[in-house]
């Protein structure tokens, strides 16, 4: 049986989970976190601290120097995260090319102490969480000695480094959790819409054939991605059309679209009005209130 086939890499990564209780996931180099491990349990203290803009932001940036580290000495790292939890990244290379790390931790290296969560409320005291939860939840995250750190680092990285080394990228990024990949196929084209999209550039994104990638997004987003492409730049064409006094000819190219037609035809579809039509109905309401 195929080493990369989808039961069995799930099946390595669940048997970490119930071994010890901690997730794995893979991060793309373009920074989007996918899931591996068909379970799902991420640990409260660090889901509470995501919950905060400026706790997400701090992760974010956190995960973004590990990762280039590892990057850079290519080599797995063990390290603490700002909020004081022992977190692994395993960086892994497919003929001396860079195409993601392997995440885990959300852990504990001793027993959590009154003095060690004085210290991390003091440096979270900006975060606006509930420290009453906080206090819990560290209270309550997995404890794994440094020996047993390593060791999962050790595991983690020669898992990932043979499915690597025996398969190729597309086949082992094939695997990853398919909802994930179209969360960040939207991403990709809520950040791109400008330009022009094909249903190849945002398949090869998620490293998905185009017939594939077409039927998942469809299934999960009700729309074919073309409609969404659409959909997406005819609501940034109303928030212009009403906060701005760019021309709608401006207003066109600026949301993606390549003719004036074409943007007046799949506006009245989508809006089931004209752009200037609307443009005058959101004035009326305007002096309306003024």
């Amino acid at each position: 049986m195929n080493i990369c086939e989808k039961k069995i890499l799930k099946d390595y990564y669940s048997a970490i989970y119930r071994l010890i209780g901690v997730n794995i996931d893979f991060v793309a180099p373009g920074g989007e976190v996918f899931q591996l491990c068909e379970h799902r349990n991420i640990n409260g203290f660090c889901r509470l601290i995501n919950s905060s803009d400026i706790g997400k932001q701090a992760c974010l940036d956190c995960d973004a120097v590990a990762i280039k580290k590892a990057m850079a000495e290519r080599k797995s790292i063990i390290y603490k995260c700002h909020a004081g939890l022992m977190e692994i990244t395993v960086p892994l290379y497919l003929n001396k090319n860079f195409i993601g790390c392997l995440t885990s931790g959300q852990i504990l290296s001793s027993p959590p102490t009154e003095e060690d969560f004085d210290r991390i409320r003091k440096r979270l005291a900006d975060y606006g969480v509930d420290l009453k939860k906080l206090k819990k939840y560290y209270f309550s995250t997995r404890v794994l000695s440094q020996t047993r750190i390593k060791a999962l680092m050790k595991l983690i990285s020669l898992i990932g480094n043979y499915i690597v080394e025996s398969e190729n990228k597309i086949f082992f990024l094939s695997q990853i959790n398919e909802r994930d990949k179209i969360s960040s196929a939207r991403q990709y084209v809520e950040k791109k819409y400008q330009e022009k999209i094909a249903v190849l550039d945002v398949a090869n994104h998620v490293y998905l054939s185009p017939s594939h990638f077409s039927h998942l997004f469809k299934r999960e987003t009700g729309l074919s991605l073309v409609q969404y492409l659409n959909t997406y730049r005819v609501e940034k064409a109303e928030e212009l059309l009403a906060n701005t006094t760019l021309d709608i000819t401006e207003i066109a190219l600026k949301t993606g679209f390549q003719s004036i037609p074409h943007f007046n035809r799949i506006f009245r579809k989508i809006s089931k009005t004209s752009p200037r039509e609307y443009r005058n109905s959101k004035e009326r309401e305007v002096r309306k209130w003024t």
